[in-house]
């Protein structure tokens, strides 16, 4: 051998053994290492021309075939379909290229060989719907693309699933409605945007029964205005303002309840939003005024000068409706309304005939059942009610129709029921509940409208403490059997948005579980299991996802071969 062919044979696996250390140090630190080896050539540009085409021919063909991310690797066409592998030999993507450059339909694993991603290209440009997954291979997000920007709808969803999120794009920006939906599937919220901005009228459901119970309104992702409505009171009774809507979501019926009765104006509206009727109520019954009463004939009285003294309306001899008394300069001085000749309500209207001043509405024994002041039709200061039976049952403000400061509820033997608090029609401050042997069963906090921080319940044989966040139970919650001394332990479980989250232990008196349940965001995903009061295993049953996967450890499909 001739000395020059030795030295090239040496140069030849001094460079092997450099592309082999380069190799192994490649997925840990490549763009550094690649830096190296570039300086490192700079540094030997006058090695033979041989030597440096081996070197390139070596590095391009090892970096290549092993590491999907650089462009050299071996086998990948400009033009057609392509597929790339991770060290592990897995499939990394393939699709289709075209001038060096992905275009058409592309598919991206993780390095365990589940999907990752998919979509295609037109004309280099993302289009259509792109779709993204977990390392489990649970789809995560759908995105769609037109001419390589976000435009139409992109759409979350969570582990199990179900659909969480829905929103709007245009160019790249949020423009539309963006959709929230509970773990359940139910609609949570919906918000308009214009240009990534929370722009229009907001509305958020109750997760029990789909109605709205908020709409909040956004100008340039400013609040301006927040209503709470469709809400009931501690009672379970209708309160405040509620809104009814048509399928398309035009304004159906509006309007306010006390404790469960209409009152005041409703307003009835057709699917296109135009006005239809407006009815008054008072104490939940419909009050016939002027403009909406089937007259059948007014009788009217006349002072010796013959103006007009009392109007009458009646329907054959009974008095239906508005009875007006007026003074000899034509004012009216009394305002009455009956109901089948018996008075329901007195007081004094205006010239537009809107109460005004001091009214008082009766019930049909009599007996008054309500008073309080009017202001061109609207409720202001201080108002009572009362029981069929005479007993003062509540009392307090109202502020221009809506409830406003402190309210006291009373049992009819006088004691304080319940004291809350209200500031422009919603429930805001603390709450306090008694029974009749004046034990507080209930105490917390709401906040415009929604239970928030920390509650009390105290009922039947057990307590009950925990915290809300906007209405909805968060956090740890622990029941306790009151009537142990030292309070015995029931449950203990953790909540989110409402929803049950990660472990429910229920337990025996002597803090002995007797059940465990296991969840996540509100859907069974776990083991359930029973014990026996001396800590012995009963029942398991084992869910996944919702689904029943195994009863006792025996798989649900193959229950019938454990039941025999």
């Amino acid at each position: 051998m001739k000395k020059g062919d030795y030295t090239e044979n040496k140069r030849v696996k001094l460079w092997i053994n450099r592309v082999k250390l380069f190799k192994k140090a490649l997925n840990k630190k490549i763009q550094t290492y690649l830096s190296k080896i570039i300086n490192r050539f700079n540094s030997i540009m006058n090695t033979p021309k041989k030597d440096l085409i081996f070197f390139f021919f070596l590095i391009g063909s090892i970096i290549g075939v092993n590491n999907p991310c650089l462009q050299a690797q071996s086998g990948i066409k400009s033009d057609g379909y392509n597929k790339i592998y991770y060290d592990n030999g897995n499939l990394a993507s393939e699709g289709f290229s075209e001038q060096g450059k992905p275009n058409g339909y592309w598919k991206t694993y993780h390095e365990n060989g589940n999907i990752k991603s998919e979509g295609n290209r037109v004309d280099f440009q993302l289009s259509g719907i792109w779709k993204f997954y977990d390392e489990e291979g649970k789809k995560i997000k759908e995105i769609t693309y037109e001419d390589g920007r976000k435009n139409g709808k992109t759409r979350d969803f969570n582990a199990s699933g179900a659909l969480t999120q829905v929103t709007e794009y245009k160019n790249d920006s949020i423009h539309g409605i963006r959709l929230n939906y509970f773990p359940d599937g139910k609609l949570k919220q919906k918000t308009p945007y214009k240009g990534n901005l929370k722009d229009g009228e907001a509305r958020i459901y109750a997760k029990e029964d789909g109605r709205a119970i908020w709409l909040i309104r956004y100008e340039k992702d400013a609040v301006i205005n927040r209503e709470a409505i469709n809400r009931f009171n501690a009672e379970g009774e209708k309160t405040g303002l509620w809104i009814e809507f048509h399928p398309n979501e035009v304004k159906k019926l509006e309007g306010s309840y006390q404790n469960g009765k209409r009152e005041g104006i409703f307003k009835e509206y057709d699917e296109n939003g135009k006005l239809l009727n407006i009815y008054d109520y008072s104490n939940g019954e419909l009050v016939d005024n002027e403009t909406s009463l089937d007259v059948i004939e007014q009788d009217k009285y006349y002072y010796p000068s013959g103006k007009i003294k009392r109007i009458e309306t009646k329907q054959g001899s009974r008095k239906q409706g508005f009875t007006k008394t007026f003074d000899e300069d034509g004012n009216v001085i009394l305002s009455q309304i009956f109901i089948n000749d018996t008075l329901y309500a007195e007081g004094n209207t205006d010239e537009l005939g809107r109460k005004i001043g001091l009214w008082k509405f009766y019930w049909k024994n009599g007996k008054l059942k309500s008073t309080g002041n009017f202001n061109v039709g609207l409720k202001n200061g201080a108002w009572k009610y009362y029981f069929e039976t005479g007993e003062l049952e509540q009392e307090g403000f109202w502020k221009n129709d809506k409830l406003d400061g402190e309210w006291i509820w009373y049992f009819k033997d006088g004691k304080t029921r319940c004291i809350m608090h209200f500031v422009n029609g919603k429930e805001d401050g603390d709450y306090l509940e008694y029974d009749q042997y004046n034990y507080v069963v209930a105490e917390g906090k709401y906040v415009e409208g929604l239970k928030d921080g920390t509650w009390y319940y105290s009922g039947g044989d057990h307590v009950e403490k925990g915290k809300y966040r906007d209405g909805l139970k968060d956090g740890v919650w622990e029941y306790y059997h009151y009537e142990i001394e030292p309070e015995s332990l029931m449950f203990k479980g953790k909540f989110r948005d409402g929803a049950p989250d990660g472990y429910h232990v229920y337990y025996h008196k002597k803090d002995v579980p007797f059940m465990i349940k296991q969840y996540k965001a509100g859907i069974k995903n776990g083991e359930f299991i029973w014990y026996f009061e001396d800590g012995m295993e009963r029942y398991k049953l084992r869910y996944e996802m919702d689904e029943l996967k195994s009863v006792n450890g025996v798989p649900f499909k193959n229950i019938d071969e454990y039941v025999e």
